[in-house]
């Protein structure tokens, strides 16, 4: 089999390159170039940087397979960094790895690879399935590793045309297996969550992407009451509590905040509890036919990557929209996050978390637990 191996410098693709090229098929690896070149904070970590590729590139020689680096950072900048920045702006929690995979890397470079006549294969932790209708996309066996909450936009007909050889391995037998190959990799430790973000935070990356820095705000209560300033809409996410440093005797917590006026609501915890929520830009890894069987049924949602998934039932809108209903509240649901659906180990697909429901609502629960499969069906 052709393959085009997505080579990030880590030890992750890096092995899957090499444990590709050991089984006899033919390989070629490519970097994506997508650090920008135009000025940011300093200690920003770059994605996919030249120190990255130059990694690759000292793996690819050792492997013995064809190296080529593709510059993709304007695309990178429009789609995942712009985006961020004026999400972070109207006052939204995003998740631009989603983003990335979305449009980079099982877009732009599933193209490239295709235009090759090859498959993609990539060194994200999770599995691909063969199913009665087709690839399925499962957990992998390292849960601690698991990478479904970020691939679930990226539609069926790239998880068909791409494979993810470590899904059934363990972050401990992928080391092992780069030391055994000798791979200059072998101890570069793993890539921060966002990994063009630096280490002063998403606000500072914010002011300086998009010049328009601070734009201060003020905290209010229920009754409108005026709590205290903040810096901006922008360094404030949904359950925020430290850093606040407003002058109370509870425990607030930021409810939501309103990039029109500037304000942020802040409350109780226990405000913080939802009963569903409203996700828009849905897309789902599943057939028609198998999605009639989802929706107004049982699953399992998971409202951000360390959640642990909550039993569920969607209901679709028009326009890619659908509502979600807690069997019980969740905690801190931020829009801008993604609501990921799960039954069992399989990820059916997901959105964009749109907006909270209310705890009160009585969210028709109605014959809730109903539902012809039950949360864990496979």
């Amino acid at each position: 089999m052709k393959l085009v191996a997505a080579l990030s410098g880590g030890v992750d693709s890096s092995v899957m390159a090499g444990l590709l090229k050991e089984a006899g098929h033919e390989v070629l690896g490519i970097t994506l170039k997508l650090a920008p070149d135009r000025e940011g904070p300093a200690d920003v970590r770059r994605c996919c940087s030249v120190d990255d590729a130059m990694d690759a590139r000292r793996v690819a020689a050792i492997l013995g397979i064809p190296f080529y680096v593709f510059n993709a950072q304007e695309l990178f900048a429009r789609t995942v960094v712009d985006a961020f920045a004026a999400a972070y702006r109207a006052g939204l929690t995003p998740i631009p790895c989603v983003t990335c995979n979305t449009e980079l890397k099982f877009g732009h470079l599933l193209e490239r690879a295709q235009a090759l006549g090859a498959t993609l294969a990539t060194g994200h932790y999770v599995r691909k399935v063969a199913g009665p209708h087709g690839a399925e996309l499962h957990r992998p066996a390292d849960l601690d590793r698991d990478q479904t909450y970020f691939l679930h936009a990226i539609g069926k007909a790239a998880l068909t045309a791409t494979e993810f050889p470590l899904g059934d391995m363990t972050k401990a037998e992928v080391r092992s297996h780069a030391g055994r190959l000798g791979l200059p990799v072998v101890d570069k430790p793993d890539s921060q969550d966002i990994c063009f973000v630096p280490q002063t935070g998403a606000a500072s990356l914010v002011e300086q992407w998009d010049g328009k820095g601070r734009q201060e705000g003020a905290f209010v209560d229920s009754t409108g009451r005026q709590m205290g300033q903040h810096q901006g809409v922008h360094t404030l996410t949904v359950g925020q509590r430290k850093g606040l440093n407003i002058a109370s005797t509870q425990r607030l917590y930021v409810l939501q905040v309103d990039s029109g006026t500037g304000q942020a609501l802040v409350g109780p915890q226990e405000e913080l509890n939802s009963g569903g929520l409203l996700a828009r830009d849905v897309s789902w890894l599943l057939d028609p036919g198998e999605l009639e069987n989802v929706l107004g049924d049982v699953v399992d949602v998971q409202i951000r990557a360390r959640h642990t998934p909550a039993v569920a039932r969607v209901e679709r809108l028009a326009d890619r929209r659908v509502m979600v209903f807690f069997d019980q509240p969740q905690f801190a649901v931020a829009p801008g996050q993604s609501a990921v659906f799960y039954r069992g180990s399989r990820c059916l697909g997901g959105g964009v978390i749109e907006a909270p429901l209310s705890a009160a609502d009585p969210s028709r629960r109605a014959g809730f637990h109903s539902g012809k499969h039950g949360s864990q069906a496979a």
